[in-house]
């Protein structure tokens, strides 16, 4: 997302924009700028073909408007009403580019239909962010993915770049995809069954590319243990990594809104370590239900694979590390 919103001046008659565009390598037509009013406002301009879909409805703080006019040309916009919102407002931008950034150009409609969706959905997480805090499991699940993100994409990318390989909040059938390598992200407390919880057929279906199973276990920390950190401090911690990055901030914003997170006094109580961290290389012989194997008719699958099954699959870290952001050991 831009770094200078800012740097716009109001345009100077009450019917027009000033804008360009975010990012010319991005599959779909953003543009960001200012209104006459100073308003921040963001843009989506395409062509389809058909009728288009419906406008969405409003976000608080924001004023959405979808336009269609002659030969199919569209207009979704933005407009920031309430500078209070900025912080959102951002977030969303960015996450809309980042939900849509895997797009062919041609694909406009896809790409209008995708960011209505995630309108929808955004609407929703806000109001549940409000209202509801997230069980230990989400939490669980939260916590693995930051560290690992941390202590793995952070370590060896640069932010914009680790951020955009973070699939999984964008509906992605595995959290992590950098170039041909898919990663699926398992973390469970060392209290829990040895079992690996998969959630679809999609999941380690190799149809798409290598799948790496990074297993996590986690233990709640000792009082006098520095490496504990709570969800809150993890939170902290990897938004400091990212330095005064602010188009990444922006991305990491919308992930942690994607997730139903918002900073809780609730999310200071309990503090994990790191126990284990092992990968397992999804090969053809491996335990998996696949998607491209099941049978017309069966749907949403989920199963759980015993860890001592898969022992012959694991790979180090550093191969791993060393497939995923070097050379490739695995051929």
């Amino acid at each position: 997302m831009p770094e200078n919103w800012d740097d716009f001046k109001s345009s100077v008659h009450p019917s027009e924009l000033r804008v360009r565009r975010v990012d010319p390598h991005h599959p779909m037509n953003f543009f960001y700028g200012k209104d006459f009013h100073g308003n921040y406002v963001f843009l989506l301009r395409g062509r389809i073909y058909g009728e288009p879909p419906k406008t969405p409805k409003q976000l608080a703080g924001m004023d959405i408007v979808l336009d269609s006019w002659g030969e199919g040309e569209f207009e979704l916009r933005f407009r920031l009403i309430d500078s209070a919102q900025v912080d959102i407002f951002k977030a969303l931008c960015a996450n809309l580019m980042s939900a849509t950034e895997r797009l062919k150009r041609d694909q406009h409609r896809i790409g209008l239909e995708t960011t209505i969706r995630r309108l929808a959905r955004w609407q929703e997480l806000l109001r549940s962010r409000m209202a509801e805090t997230l069980t230990q499991s989400q939490i669980i699940g939260l916590w693995g993915e930051l560290l690992f993100f941390r202590d793995l994409f952070l370590a060896h990318l640069p932010p914009h770049v680790a951020l955009s390989s973070w699939r999984g909040p964008f509906g992605d059938e595995q959290d992590f995809i950098l170039g041909s390598k898919l990663i699926e992200i398992k973390t469970q407390l060392n209290s829990s069954d040895r079992k690996i919880q998969i959630s679809s057929a999609e999941q380690l279906d190799t149809v798409s590319g290598q799948i790496i199973l990074c297993h996590q276990i986690i233990g709640p920390a000792a009082n006098e243990d520095s490496r504990g950190m709570s969800l809150n401090e993890l939170v902290e911690n990897v938004t400091a990594r990212m330095g005064k990055d602010t188009a990444a901030l922006d991305v990491y914003c919308s992930i942690l809104i994607e997730f139903g997170y918002m900073k809780r006094n609730e999310y200071d109580v309990d503090k994990w370590v790191l126990n284990e961290r092992r990968y397992y290389l999804v090969e053809e012989e491996f335990p998996a239900i696949k998607a491209s194997e099941l049978l017309s008719g069966i749907s949403d699958v989920k199963y759980c694979i015993k860890t001592e099954s898969i022992s012959g699959f694991l790979v180090a870290e550093d191969q791993f590390s060393d497939s995923v952001f070097g050379q490739d050991l695995f051929g």
